[in-house]
């Protein structure tokens, strides 16, 4: 198979494993620009008469794409057959340790997802949203001034990261140290760029790890660091 380039990063052909069908074989990629239109319709093919609901691709050294709600539903609940340990994202890549609790199996993925289980109540919920539409409106208000937005680098792309960092409990005014790296490693592929980013991000996290076992707080972050799974103390 020839190698494809889309949106700028490379998906390495790999051979046809012997026991995929010929006609399962489509080359395919999520990594893909054009217009609106042309995306639009990139997805909707996937829907055609003549695309299998399942296929396999050569994208990224070889996997399998569902394309139909059921089917990924299905997927999803059989994690005795298709696991989550092995990451979520292509390409896949190494990190420094799991990701958890995303990148584990039940029984592991409920007794790590219980630690912060609480922090996702309605009520808690409800002080977020609180917490994002004051963000929100003070962000806009930011741009008085000015008298103009460039909506997605302005709004868009920062409103996310400091919802989440208020949440989780670190210092929201860390975003715009944080936000280059998350670029590059959802973005940056397999280049030594994504993969410094991805250092130092851990690098970052690990010292709010430190921090917060010694000055513990009410949030997600804390619990974790402080929590026990398994009958033991999680490790940094």
């Amino acid at each position: 198979m020839e190698h494809l380039e889309f949106n700028g990063m490379l998906t390495s052909g790999g051979e046809i494993p012997s026991h995929v069908p010929g006609h399962l074989v489509r080359e395919f990629t999520s990594y893909f620009s054009g217009s609106s239109q042309e995306i639009t319709n990139y997805w909707k093919n996937l829907h055609d008469d003549d695309v299998p609901e399942i296929f396999w691709t050569p994208a990224f050294g070889g996997h399998w794409v569902a394309t139909r709600a059921d089917d990924i539903e299905a997927i999803y609940r059989d994690y005795e057959n298709f696991t989550s340990t092995k990451g979520i994202s292509l390409p896949l890549r190494s990190n420094p340790g799991p990701v958890l609790p995303i990148f584990c199996d039940p029984p592991e993925h409920s007794e790590y997802r219980r630690i912060i289980s609480a922090f996702f109540t309605p009520k808690r919920i409800i002080q977020v949203e609180k917490a994002a539409r004051a963000l929100a409106i003070a962000t806009m208000e930011s741009f008085f001034d000015k008298g103009e937005c460039e909506f997605y680098n302005d709004f868009a792309t920062v409103q996310p990261i400091q919802i989440f960092l208020g949440l989780a409990g670190l210092p929201i005014e860390d975003w715009k140290t944080l936000q280059p790296w998350a670029d590059l490693m959802v973005r940056g592929g397999d280049t030594p760029e994504a993969m410094a980013a991805v250092e130092q991000a851990w690098d970052y996290l690990l010292e709010h790890v430190r921090y917060r076992r010694l000055h513990p707080g009410d949030d997600p972050f804390t619990a974790l660091v402080q929590g026990e799974a398994f009958g033991r103390k999680l490790t940094d």
